[in-house]
């Protein structure tokens, strides 16, 4: 079910339950406005509508209590808080994922070994890079739903609301909007490539340098810097484009806008964030003989998240419900 709401401006929506109620726990739905679920013949008083709707839910008037600052204590106070709370859920869900990834790999080594055409004494492995490439891409496809489903529960425990397990799978609203997903997820990774391509150049012109070759290897270093290094600023700036289709159901290309407004300002600090989440993780996933990874990824998903929260917040988008067309 998804709901709507009135503003001067008009109808606001479709939103989540989780958004609606996220709302209504930070006071931007007063008891007066008139809201609608779709399985219902007609609009209602918010203040008639939520108690039968969710009798189980926070009072309306509870505040958020995540802030909007983003210094590094403030960050990981919060992901503490939220990941303690939730451990069990979030490891629980990263188990299923990964275990779900390993299988994946096994079947995508078990197609690219099996030969489906030959000639002669020649076989040709026609379908197994294809098969291997799908089931990557379907690994891939799956940590995004998880990073989703953690941001559902970050968003929950920011509006004082219980999360569920089932909350880290949100599968019904992403794959809604699996094809928008899938436009950000090729751009993103298009621009990846730019990057590695760049960074090969670098590497090339080191590899090549000599007497004879100075300038040509100062050339391709001259060209690769810029774009390996630009490529990458483009993806981190990027790197919340699926969260605001996920949330708001935007386009591609006002996805990708908007992550770059919610980035503006803080690009160099959320580097220096994941850059420090991937090196804590790093070394004790090392320190643990690799089943520290359980409990570091979904602690780095939910940093991520929460990162992404506190820029929401910062820019005056906590959710940004889009306007529909009147």
């Amino acid at each position: 079910m998804e709901y709507y709401y009135r503003t001067a401006s008009g109808p606001v929506g479709p939103l989540s339950e989780m958004d609606i109620l996220a709302l209504a726990a930070r006071g931007e739905i007063s008891a007066d406005v008139w809201v609608w679920r779709t399985d219902e013949p007609d609009w209602q008083v918010w203040g008639t509508a939520f108690p039968r709707w969710f009798p189980q839910a926070i009072p309306a008037t509870s505040a958020a209590w995540m802030s909007s600052d983003i210094r590094i204590d403030s960050v990981f106070a919060d992901v503490w808080k939220i990941y303690k709370e939730y451990l069990w859920f979030f490891v629980g869900a990263g188990l299923l994922v990964g275990f779900t990834n390993i299988f994946l790999l096994v079947v995508g080594g078990m197609f690219s070994g099996v030969p489906t055409s030959s000639y002669g004494q020649e076989a040709y492995y026609t379908g197994g890079w294809g098969g291997g490439f799908f089931l990557s891409a379907l690994g891939s496809f799956l940590a995004l739903l998880l990073s989703c489903g953690f941001l559902v529960i970050v968003r929950k425990s920011d509006a004082g609301l219980t999360a569920e397990f089932h909350d880290a799978f949100p599968l019904g609203r992403f794959f809604r909007k699996l094809l928008k997903i899938i436009g950000v997820f090729i751009i993103m990774q298009l621009t990846s490539m730019l990057a590695l391509v760049g960074s090969y150049l670098v590497i090339l012109g080191i590899v090549v340098a000599s007497a004879d070759t100075i300038v040509f290897s100062c050339l391709l270093m001259l060209f690769g810097v810029p774009v390996a290094c630009g490529a990458c600023f483009v993806v981190w700036r990027w790197t919340f484009a699926v969260f605001r289709i996920f949330e708001t159901d935007c386009g591609v290309i006002d996805a990708l806008g908007e992550s770059w407004q919610l980035t503006r300002g803080n690009v160099l600090r959320c580097m220096g964030y994941f850059l420090l989440v991937a090196m804590i993780g790093g070394f004790l996933i090392l320190f643990t003989l690799g089943f520290g990874a359980i409990f570091i990824l979904p602690w780095a998903h939910v940093v991520f998240s929460a990162v992404y929260v506190k820029l929401c917040k910062a820019t005056n988008k906590p959710l940004a419900p889009r306007t529909l067309g009147f």
